[in-house]
């Protein structure tokens, strides 16, 4: 069977988990064993059921998003985490006491209408959004969740922040003060 491999006594499987990574497990003295355990092993990847047992199971969002501050004070510019940093505060008191586990795109899509409901600005929303998916994905490099449940959530309108803004009376006397002169 592919993925199987003995050193000495003891027999290993390699296999590759969701996202390319390649695993290997000592697993024991049976060969009937181990292809036992890489054939579950299989059969859980390919109906969506394995998961890995990450470090952050029992973590709350208030966790991550206290580690996530600690990680953007040194890699962010100051303003950045400043503003950063304000939008953390209302992801806490949206999400702070979650599991990590039961973060879902479902929770975070209706988060994400709330907040336009709710009159914000479709560029300050995704501002939110992407922040949520950023502290997942850092979760994902820390080893605290398997994969990032956020990955396919996309805000639901187009961005727009387009202002339509007028001259003033005094606005344009300049700029025909301007347009007469340079034109002379």
């Amino acid at each position: 069977m592919k993925g199987l491999l003995k050193r000495g006594d003891v027999w290993y499987i390699r296999y590759t988990i969701p996202g390319g990574k390649r695993k290997w497990e000592a697993i024991g003295t049976s060969k009937r064993k181990v292809e036992l355990v890489l054939a579950q092993h299989h059969r859980e990847i390919e109906e969506g059921r394995y998961f890995s047992t990450p470090k952050g199971l029992g973590w709350i969002y208030n966790q991550l998003l206290d580690r996530y501050l600690e990680y953007a004070k040194v890699t962010r510019k100051p303003h950045t985490y400043a503003a950063d940093y304000g939008r953390i505060r209302n992801l806490k008191n949206a999400f702070g006491d979650a599991l990590l586990k039961g973060m879902t795109s479902d929770k975070v899509t209706v988060y994400v209408e709330n907040l336009l409901h709710d009159g914000y600005a479709p560029a300050t929303v995704r501002h939110y959004l992407v922040l949520l998916k950023h502290s997942f994905a850092m979760a994902v490099k820390w080893g605290l969740v398997a994969e990032n449940p956020l990955r396919n959530v996309r805000l639901p309108v187009k961005v727009n922040n387009a202002r339509l803004r007028y001259l003033t009376l005094e606005e344009i006397d300049r700029l025909l003060a301007v347009c007469f002169i340079s034109s002379g």
